[in-house]
């Protein structure tokens, strides 16, 4: 059960007169348990109600509701369902109307809360109509909530990105050890050879890099980091390799 501070998004009424507060938490909605449980004739008991629901079906949240005075709100708290916890509650039920209000929140209050973030009701399309500034700020709040939450996944998975653009940049590439056995040879008499051949050559930490003639060729792929430089062999250049050398060094025994 984790705990949220959320803004109702709507207050909403249900046959009856019943009112259902929502809040939507990750872009996804939750109900006020509470509401939930007497529109289902279901005797509110707190936690203990809640009880046959899973761990995640709930949350406890601080939400500010609507009063009777115009433009004010108070603070509350309470336990929360998402869509599943309804569900299990509806099926505990025993009035006939449970099995409706089920297929109203399918149908209509669940489809327009994920289309619009918001339940959007004949009277919400009205305000939007007659308080048009009012509304939008609205929007706009909701909007950049979930520009958000997309900037924070995408800060999350670009290193993930970065890692695979690489991991594939070198995938089908072969280190000089992978080549040297594939022609039979010891990797130190491969890599003296290409030294000799004028192929390679090393830098002052002793690390191998192609030549300035063959830096051009589709054979290598080289990278640089702070840290080190890495010399890959690609498959045209293992080709060229196998061909210039499969006969004329020594193989290992």
């Amino acid at each position: 059960m984790k705990n949220s501070v959320n803004q109702i998004q709507k207050v909403f009424e249900y046959q009856g007169g019943h009112k259902v507060r929502t809040v939507v938490i990750d872009g996804e909605p939750w109900f006020v348990a509470k509401d939930v449980c007497e529109v289902l004739g279901l005797k509110w008991k707190g936690n203990q109600t809640l009880k046959p629901l899973q761990a995640e079906m709930i949350r406890v949240t601080f939400y500010r509701t609507p009063t009777r005075w115009a433009g004010q709100t108070t603070q509350q708290e309470g336990l929360v369902i998402n869509e599943a916890g309804l569900y299990c509650l509806v099926m505990r039920s025993n009035k006939p109307e449970a099995q409706a209000f089920q297929n109203w929140i399918a149908s209509e209050v669940l489809p327009s809360i994920r289309k619009h973030g918001m339940y959007m009701t004949p009277q919400v399309a009205k305000e939007a109509i007659e308080d048009t500034e009012a509304f939008l700020a609205r929007a706009l709040l909701i909007a950049k909530d979930k520009l958000d939450k997309l900037e924070a996944e995408v800060k999350e998975l670009k290193p993930k990105a970065q890692h695979f653009d690489e991991y594939m940049d070198y995938k089908g590439s072969h280190s000089f050890t992978d080549v040297a056995a594939l022609l039979g040879i010891h990797v130190t008499v491969l890599t003296a050879q290409m030294v000799s051949d004028g192929i390679l050559r090393r830098n002052i930490k002793g690390e191998l890099y192609p030549r300035k003639a063959y830096q051009s060729t589709p054979y290598f792929r080289v990278k640089h980091t702070p840290k080190y430089i890495q010399t890959r062999v690609t498959p045209e250049g293992l080709n060229w390799l196998t061909s210039r050398y499969s006969n004329s060094l020594k193989v290992v025994n």
